[in-house]
């Protein structure tokens, strides 16, 4: 297991299951540092991948991609190519999502694609959900993942379903077919909550997807009453909402629900996270913050969603998966 010389491999795999069982229990702290003590020591792949994990919760985006990359490596050297094709479609999510490095993270799809259709063909469904998120083609990314979430459902794995399904609803809103969508995506989000999933990454992956579908939309309520539900999940492991995109919609619900305090953290985060390398979570983040900046007397205001549009309109053409509302369908 371990490259390190002299060093006991049980008590290795012992403190990498630690830190595993601090991960499970929400205790992101916890368990980064127990994947450091064992990377102190010897390059442990897992334990790269671990606290790449636990970075990707505390919010450390340059962290969790290098030890993403170091864990890849690791298990590439090993021969571990289920691990290997794992962390590579980890790093197709943080590219695209973190930095919307979407050339990134196709070439990352790209090293996964070859790795699972030679080697573990039982990541197909993962692979094409991958595929389905990276996507610029709305009508192809709902087939992909009406696949990925049949190859979940036959195989008993809900957090792909789940996740699948939660895609193809994302697919129907850009192409205009909203309620139909919106509906999987609440369907996809009662799943995650209801705890079908065994992950919590899926948990924040749906949630933070959920936020985009609805701040694009405009449909604020539907986001406010998801993350009143999203309280239990929020209370044990922290707040899902962990890329600079949903970040940005998450603060504009605080906004707009009034908490202002709450919002000027997120949507500064959102700022910091994206300034140079993902302009249009910045740009609407940094929108509504100087509009709130600029409310009545040049103090701090809670202006009406009627007023706000101005900043979402400003950073509208950045954004190119606003959904395309339409009475006709598609």
């Amino acid at each position: 297991m371990s490259d390190g010389q002299g060093v006991e491999s049980s008590a290795i795999e012992d403190q990498v299951g630690a830190g595993f069982a601090a991960m499970a229990a929400g205790d992101w702290r916890v368990a980064r540092d127990a994947f450091l003590a064992v990377l102190e020591v010897a390059e442990v792949p897992e334990a790269f991948f671990g606290v790449a994990s636990a970075l990707f919760w505390l919010g450390d985006l340059a962290g969790t991609i290098a030890n993403c990359e170091k864990a890849y490596a690791g298990f590439r050297r090993r021969g571990n190519p289920m691990f290997a094709a794992g962390a590579a479609l980890s790093l197709v999510g943080y590219n695209k999502g973190y930095l919307g490095n979407t050339a990134a993270a196709r070439g990352w799809l790209s090293r996964a694609a070859r790795i699972i259709e030679n080697e573990v063909p039982e990541l197909s469904g993962e692979l094409l959900g991958a595929t389905a998120y990276v996507t610029d083609d709305p009508v192809r990314s709902e087939a992909l993942a009406r696949q990925a979430a049949e190859i979940g459902r036959a195989n008993g794995n809900s957090d792909l379903e789940l996740m699948a399904m939660h895609a193809v609803g994302q697919a129907l809103v850009q192409q205009g077919r909203t309620e139909e969508g919106m509906l999987l995506l609440d369907e996809a989000m009662a799943g995650v909550i209801g705890g079908e999933g065994s992950d919590p990454m899926t948990v924040a992956q749906i949630s933070c997807m959920t936020m985009v579908v609805c701040g694009s939309c405009l449909d604020l309520e539907r986001a406010t009453q998801w993350v009143q539900s999203l309280e239990g999940f929020i209370d044990r492991y922290g707040c899902p909402f962990l890329y600079a995109e949903c970040r940005t919609y998450y603060g504009r619900v605080l906004f707009e629900n009034g908490d202002w305090v709450a919002a000027e953290a997120f949507l500064t985060d959102a700022i910091a996270m994206s300034r140079g390398v993902f302009a249009a979570p910045h740009a609407f983040a940094a929108g509504v913050v100087d509009s709130g900046a600029r409310g009545p007397g040049g103090g701090r205001s809670l202006t009406p969603l009627a007023a706000q549009t101005t900043a979402w309109s400003a950073s509208r053409s950045e954004i190119g998966k606003a959904c395309r509302l339409n009475s006709s369908g598609p």
